[in-house]
C-alpha cells in the first residue's frame, strides 16, 4: 500500500524542479566568475555570460554568498543590464563584498528579483592587492588571451544602469520641469 504522505512532499518537489528549469529556459548562462576565476576585494571585475543562446534582454544582477553568517540573502548591483553586452565591468561602488568564499552572482527578472534565471558557480573573493586570475578563454568575443595584475583601487564608469543614478537623473529632470512649469504661472 502507498504511503501519500510520502509520496506528496517528492511530488511537491519535483513540480517545483520542473517549474524552475521551464522558467529559465532561455535565461543566460554565467560563464565568469567561477570556481577558477575569482574577485579580488575593493577592486574592479568581470561578469562574463553566454549572451547568444538566450531569450531573455535584460535582467538584474545580484551578488549574494551562501554563508547566511556573511550575507543573509543576495542584493542587486545592476538594476537593468542589457544582455547584448556580454560582460560587465563591476567596481567597487556597485559590490563592495568581503574576500572570503561561497559567492555567487545571479541574474533575475528585473520586476521581481526572486524570480532567478542563472546562478553562476561559487566563486572566491579574494584580498586587496591579490592578483587576478589568468583570463579564460570563454569570453564572448572568442580572445584567447591572458594577463594577470594585481588589484588597485581606482573606479572606472560603470557599464549598466544602477537604479539609485536612474532615481537621481529622472528626478532631477522632473525636478526642473516643475521649476519651469511654476516660473510659469508666478
Amino acid at each position: 500500500m502507498v504511503n501519500f504522505l510520502n509520496v506528496v512532499p517528492a511530488l511537491v518537489l519535483a513540480t517545483v524542479v520542473a517549474a524552475q528549469t521551464a522558467t529559465n529556459t532561455g535565461a543566460p548562462k554565467i560563464l565568469r566568475p567561477n570556481g577558477d576565476v575569482w574577485w579580488v576585494a575593493k577592486s574592479q571585475n568581470e561578469i562574463v555570460w553566454d549572451c547568444k543562446d538566450t531569450s531573455r534582454s535584460v535582467f538584474t544582477v545580484l551578488v549574494g554568498n551562501t554563508d547566511v553568517k556573511v550575507q543573509t540573502a543576495p542584493i542587486a548591483i545592476i538594476a537593468e543590464q542589457q544582455n547584448y553586452q556580454c560582460s560587465l565591468t563591476v567596481t567597487q561602488d556597485k559590490a563592495n563584498q568581503a574576500a572570503g568564499t561561497g559567492w555567487f552572482v545571479q541574474f533575475a527578472n528585473p520586476i521581481n528579483n526572486t524570480d532567478v534565471w542563472s546562478t553562476s558557480n561559487t566563486f572566491e573573493i579574494k584580498a586587496l592587492g591579490s592578483a587576478y586570475p589568468p583570463q579564460a578563454s570563454d569570453s564572448p568575443s572568442g580572445s584567447n588571451s591572458s594577463a594577470s595584475g594585481s588589484a588597485s583601487g581606482s573606479a572606472a564608469s560603470p557599464s549598466g544602469k544602477s537604479a539609485a543614478v536612474g532615481l537621481k537623473s529622472g528626478l532631477g529632470a522632473f525636478g526642473l520641469a516643475a521649476l519651469g512649469v511654476a516660473g510659469l504661472f508666478a
